[in-house]
């Protein structure tokens, strides 16, 4: 855990969790053709809460990459773009985008937003900018997990997705995973899902604090 603006990021997703209303047409971005295999697979480790912390993250990085972020490359050479400080503090190796325009032939006065965004794409297939993504995601996870009143209104959120859902515009692969329309399908709990929320919360009834 190095925890690189972890906590700014949980409160954004705290933030947009408790006003879902003010930010449906980003809610619905993030699953949208997605539902299926995001909400009605049972107990993947690469939790709901996982996908939505990496997707608000990446959303919040990608606005980084705007002209102050440029003219601050541009006239400050101590000033690294929020990717290469975040991969540099988490030890991921980079070229940087300094280094990364000069590999291009590219001067630094004359690089552009395209330009940034290429070298995330770099980024991004080289595997560094998905292993950044990835701790980052799990460090804002770890934080969140134990909140379960953000957890109820994810839930709360995700339910009214599935509520939607109708068998008849499943592939037959997918109908087990309805019981009937907006229902999803009873599946077993995992023994490594029983211990995560046991232990977070102390072993511990959720609902009235009695020792279980």
């Amino acid at each position: 855990m190095e925890f690189f603006e972890t906590y700014y990021y949980a409160n954004v997703i705290h933030n947009v969790l408790e006003n879902t209303m003010d930010h449906l047409g980003s809610m619905n971005s993030w699953h949208e053709d997605r539902e299926v295999s995001l909400f009605l697979q049972p107990y993947s480790k690469w939790s709901v809460l996982h996908d939505f912390s990496q997707y608000i993250i990446s959303d919040l990085m990608y606005e980084t990459l705007d002209d102050v972020s440029l003219d601050a490359i541009v006239h400050d050479p101590t000033f690294d773009l929020w990717v290469d400080r975040a991969l540099k503090h988490h030890g991921i190796e980079s070229p940087g985008f300094r280094a990364w325009l000069e590999q291009k032939a590219i001067s630094i006065n004359e690089s552009t937003e395209d330009n940034a965004f290429d070298y995330h794409g770099d980024l991004s297939h080289s595997g560094a900018l998905d292993t950044l993504l990835t701790q980052l995601t799990n460090e804002v996870f770890y934080v969140l997990f134990g909140n379960r009143l953000l957890l109820a209104r994810l839930n709360a959120y995700v339910a009214g997705v599935v509520s939607r859902i109708e068998v008849v515009n499943l592939t037959e692969h997918e109908t087990s995973l309805l019981q009937k329309d907006g229902i999803p399908a009873r599946a077993y709990i995992p023994e490594w899902a029983r211990r995560a929320v046991y232990f977070r919360d102390r072993g511990m009834c959720a609902a009235c604090v009695i020792p279980t």
